[in-house]
């Protein structure tokens, strides 16, 4: 049966990888395949031309963009998977700053940035993860994977992403080619050798497009900036959010197999005593 995959996070949390991996896992299988990056013209002109003998592949940065594919597309039956990415909010500012400055908007570099500014945009990610936290109170569980886990694990997540939207792992072999494939290493290595060939800009317009990995703005380096106190407060606050939507996420799950599991004895029960019956 056809599914709706969302690789739902905020900005810079790992979604990009997220999306090119389910993609290259369904290509592994042959099973056909549509995607989009959500936008909201985007996703309404994809919705549109959905093929329900399709998988569908969305990656978003919005909730909302989640409900409404889901909405959009009862009719079909699709069975829905979100996958989620959780990364430490200071990380993600920092990254998504640099981001800003790549593309010319100097008062956006992390240097630049007063204080206040960076004060609101921690509180900003608290917000975004205090909506998802309401969101799982009357839906479906998620798969959460850690960003960090990207680049330390990449083996592990691609095989938990497989059994969780195909039900099964796909070949070792495939793994490890998608997991190479896939690599900050790999990418750079891409993108740079591009950049001489084709210039940055179109480097950016042929790689984005296919990818979204915004090609010019990956780079290995690590963060380190000196956080106010009230700021450290308010980002190790949101990692405690997310270890509660880890956990709430597993309660759900813990719950479904148990009643999975109960049913599937009621089952057996039912069948026992038929036979009984008929003996």
């Amino acid at each position: 049966m056809s599914q709706l995959i969302f690789s739902y996070g905020f900005g810079r949390t790992g979604t990009t990888w997220i999306f090119n991996a389910i993609r290259e896992i369904l290509n592994d299988t042959g099973l056909p395949w549509q995607s989009c990056f959500a936008k909201r013209a985007t996703l309404k002109k994809a919705l549109a031309t959905i093929d329900e003998q399709k998988y569908f592949v969305v990656k978003t940065h919005v909730l909302n963009h989640v409900q409404v594919a889901r909405s959009s597309l009862q009719k079909y039956d699709l069975k829905a998977k979100v996958i989620f990415p959780i990364r430490d909010p200071r990380d993600t500012i920092c990254s998504r700053l640099r981001v800003r400055a790549k593309e010319g908007d100097l008062k956006g570099k992390l240097e630049n940035m007063p204080a206040n500014r960076l004060t609101q945009l921690l509180r900003r990610e608290s917000r975004k993860y205090n909506e998802l936290f309401n969101y799982l109170e009357n839906n479906e569980q998620l798969l959460i994977i850690r960003e960090p886990d990207i680049k330390a694990a990449p083996i592990k997540l691609l095989s938990e992403i497989s059994t969780y939207i195909l039900g099964y792992t796909i070949n070792h072999n495939a793994i490890q080619r998608i997991a190479t494939e896939l690599s900050s290493d790999n990418v750079l290595k891409t993108i740079e050798t591009k950049n001489k060939e084709l210039g940055r800009d179109e480097v950016f317009k042929q790689i984005d497009e296919d990818t979204q990995f915004h090609a010019n703005h990956i780079r290995k380096e690590d963060y380190d900036h000196q956080w106010l106190p009230e700021q450290q407060e308010i980002a190790e606050s949101i990692v405690k959010k997310q270890e509660l939507i880890i956990n709430k996420n597993l309660t759900r799950q813990q719950a479904e197999d148990k009643a999975f599991q109960l049913t599937t004895e009621e089952m057996t029960a039912s069948i026992q005593s038929l036979r009984k019956g008929l003996r």
